[in-house]
């Protein structure tokens, strides 16, 4: 579920997000965007339904599930509003399409202009090689 905290009228917005695993390194990316840039929170993500818990938290012998709720931060900024949100959880593969639908089901009211993301190819390289950039799109890229 995602529970919209602010009704600011966003400008054009450009999503970034990003997950760990192969896209750990753009997960990095993103925290540090929003550790350094303090943008506000626009909404909260509830992974709780999405995500399958490995862990739990036990105090003076009492056992506590982990709740686990991230943010997405909005900031303003010219003639566009940027949208982040990371995660250290990626939904589990039974609950990956109903995170893909509930997230772009709320982005798509916001009128978001262009969603960036980060993933990783694995491949067997060494590190003196020269490392590679790919990117994909699905339509004309708007660079701002």
């Amino acid at each position: 579920m995602i529970i919209q905290k602010s009704r600011v009228k966003l400008k054009n917005p450009i999503l970034i997000c990003a997950f760990p695993s192969v896209g750990m390194v753009g997960r990095y990316v993103v925290n540090y965007l929003v550790s350094e840039l303090n943008p506000n929170v626009y909404a909260e993500v509830d992974m709780q339904e999405y995500i399958t818990p490995h862990n739990v938290i036990v105090e003076n012998g009492i056992i506590y599930s982990t709740y686990i709720r991230e943010s997405i931060y909005y900031l303003r900024y010219r003639e566009n509003d940027f949208l982040f949100f990371f995660s250290d959880f990626e939904p589990s593969l039974k609950n990956l399409e109903k995170f893909n639908n509930d997230f772009l089901d709320f982005i798509s009211h916001l009128n978001v202009s262009m969603i960036i993301t980060f993933n990783g190819i694995p491949s067997n390289i060494l590190h003196t090689d020269i490392p590679k950039i790919f990117f994909a799109k699905t339509e004309d890229l708007k660079f701002v």
